[in-house]
């Protein structure tokens, strides 16, 4: 079934497209991600992704974003961290191509791997740790909002961001972080989240008379 199916938003059966994890593979991957609320285990139904409900988005988001305002001050200078800048240029360039093939799924892991990347730079593995708790969380969350944003503002968004780390100032480009990670997902509903696919699909019948008349 494919990202954007019935079968891939929260609360439907066998619903790992954008988290790219078979969730009745392994046992240890199940208890370990149910423990973070990303699944839940319903007797004689399997697993499902927990309910993305705004509060529980925005519960994530606002940890997320202190873990990465942290993550900002600890790299060392940011603004001359040449390694760190290829490596986030080359993530932005792989999602500027996902995005020119309409690929969500390889955009949201693309996404994970560049706030990832920033993470991993401040040297701090237990700051890392705490944010790779997330990460699942963090991979549906980005590829449902592929469904409802423009695939190339995604990339834009990253795009601003990876220009803007040598050249604001920390409260400035702290503030930025704020929009992308809190402000952006405000007026998306993940709850009923449908693909662009499902949605003419539904305009369509609503336009067809009814079938047998």
């Amino acid at each position: 079934m494919p990202c954007g199916s019935e079968r891939a938003r929260p609360g439907t059966r066998r619903a790992h497209c954008f988290g790219a994890i078979d969730l009745h593979r392994s046992f240890s991957i199940r208890s370990s991600i149910a423990a973070l609320g990303v699944v839940e285990n319903i007797p004689y139904q399997g697993m499902r992704l927990a309910p993305l409900t705004p509060e529980r988005v925005r519960q994530i988001n606002k940890v997320r974003l202190e873990l990465e305002k942290l993550s900002l001050r600890e790299v060392p200078d940011l603004g001359r961290a040449e390694e760190l800048q290829r490596a986030l240029q080359n993530i932005v360039e792989d999602m500027k191509t996902a995005a020119r093939k309409e690929d969500r799924l390889a955009l949201a892991n693309l996404d994970a791997d560049f706030h990832e990347t920033l993470m991993r730079a401040a040297g701090n593995p237990v700051l890392l740790k705490l944010w790779q708790m997330l990460k699942p969380q963090l991979v549906i969350i980005f590829g449902l909002a592929t469904l409802k944003k423009s695939l190339r503002k995604v990339v834009e968004e990253h795009r601003t961001l990876l220009t803007s780390f040598g050249s604001l100032s920390p409260e400035k480009l702290s503030g930025l972080m704020e929009e992308h990670i809190l402000a952006d997902n405000l007026s998306i509903d993940f709850l009923n989240v449908q693909s662009p696919e499902q949605e003419k699909a539904q305009a369509k019948a609503a336009r067809s008379p009814a079938s047998g008349r």
